[in-house]
């Protein structure tokens, strides 16, 4: 689990959304984080400290001269065992106190020694948020590298509606494990083009009337058959996690039928792909599932190949067909192409069957293809998150599908470290 063991410090401030820091704390426990409660004195006319001890089994720090101490040197020794520092809710003085570095009591002390990633939560009146002062100090920390979780906007204890609101205990939970999950694709821009009429994609990242989009792959693919120009950045949409997607919808359908006659009708997608190919440095095609002509051209555009199949029979039939489809293209059209092994998906590994269909893709494919190790689990959660538009990581961080993708990832980035390796070592 990416929390335990982990040793994150809560520094609350005095905001009458300290409350909801008493369910964050219990959320990060459950997940065996070990949890340090660092108040300042205007805190604890919110909510006691002790509450924070029962919590976390830990003391709450409140008086920087507290003798009672359990290191040596409280905030120096605090601080080289965090993890994560988050500051939530952040007031605009704690703010403007670690924009300037001054450090005049716990809380400020130990965040001014820590060096782990630091993560603030401002909550305040709507007009404070907004002072020119406040932003300038928020800004400030952005550059310092420290994160910034943007409030809500709502109804605030004083009475007044705007901006200001400090964000549920689940989005600042979500920023912990975000700041703690491992960095293999950091530096990394990634395009995801969804090659499929359904748009499951696109829905899926929370675009869910396609039809109403205003440029789609079908836009883009129709502009390479006309000859017509394609302007940068064309329809690609950003999404929030970090990624950039260019999306489909039922139009697509319409385009496969236009393949049929075109001339190079195969690479179609492959000359709209080398438009944008320098701007990123891996771009994913999610296909369809069936062998028509767009799939045919995301297996022409496509360096590597990774199959899913879900732990089923019939899917795992229906492989030998795809892998045929495969050999063809890599003869005929695309020789660089390449199979990065065969994922299983949606596995219930309670039942035999799931495991009988995993050990017979294994025995039949498993000494000329590589089957993955990892596995991704059948979860209802990841269902959910398809539903909201957000990716598993960010619905579902601690659940074991995340954890399953956190492993793919890194088996398939161990396999293009290899492959480069392999590249050097012949161009010696």
């Amino acid at each position: 689990m990416l929390l335990k063991g982990k040793h994150i410090v809560l520094g609350v401030t005095g905001s009458i959304a300290a409350y909801k820091i008493a369910s964050l704390a219990s959320m990060l426990v459950k997940k065996q984080a070990d949890v340090t409660v660092i108040m300042t004195p205007n805190a604890t006319n919110f909510i006691n400290p002790i509450t924070f001890e029962s919590l976390t089994g830990n003391k709450c720090l409140v008086d920087t001269f507290d003798r009672n101490f359990q290191f040596q040197v409280e905030h120096v020794a605090l601080a080289k065992l965090a993890d994560v520092f988050l500051v939530a809710p952040a007031s605009a003085n704690v703010i403007a106190k670690a924009a300037h570095g001054i450090a005049d009591d716990m809380l400020t002390t130990t965040l001014l020694a820590c060096q782990c990633p630091k993560i603030f939560a401002p909550a305040m009146n709507t007009r404070m948020y907004e002072n020119p002062i406040v932003q300038d100090n928020i800004e400030k920390l952005k550059g310092y590298g420290m994160e910034m979780i943007t409030p809500s906007n709502g109804y605030l204890a004083c009475g007044d509606t705007g901006a200001g609101k400090m964000p549920e205990p689940e989005t600042l939970f979500e920023a912990i494990v975000k700041a703690l999950a491992p960095k293999d694709l950091a530096g990394k821009k990634v395009l995801v083009v969804d090659a499929d009429p359904q748009a499951s994609l696109s829905i899926s990242l929370g675009h869910h009337q396609p039809d109403t989009l205003p440029v789609t792959l079908s836009d883009m693919m129709g502009k390479v058959l006309t000859d017509q120009p394609i302007a940068p950045g064309e329809g690609i949409l950003h999404h929030p996690e970090g990624v950039d997607l260019m999306p489909a919808n039922i139009e697509l359908s319409g385009m496969e039928v236009s393949l049929v006659n075109a001339m190079s009708r195969e690479t179609i997608l492959r000359q709209y792909l080398d438009t944008v190919r320098r701007q990123y440095t891996h771009i994913l095609i999610d296909c369809q599932p069936s062998l028509g002509m767009l799939t045919i051209n995301a297996l022409a555009a496509a360096n590597r190949i990774i199959i899913p199949v879900l732990a089923e029979y019939l899917p795992a039939k229906g492989l030998e067909q795809l892998l045929q489809t495969v050999g063809r293209v890599r003869r005929q059209i695309n020789p660089k192409l390449q199979i990065d092994g065969i994922l299983l998906a949606m596995v219930d590994n309670r039942t035999n069957f799931a495991k009988e269909i995993g050990a017979l893709l294994r025995e039949t494919y498993g000494s000329a293809i590589k089957v993955f190790a990892t596995e991704i689990p059948h979860s209802v959660r990841a269902k959910e998150a398809s539903a909201v538009g957000k990716s598993i990581y960010a619905h579902d961080p601690t659940g074991k599908v995340a954890a399953a993708y956190e492993n793919l990832t890194k088996e398939v980035l161990r396999i293009e470290r290899q492959r480069d390796k392999r590249r050097a070592e012949i161009g010696r």
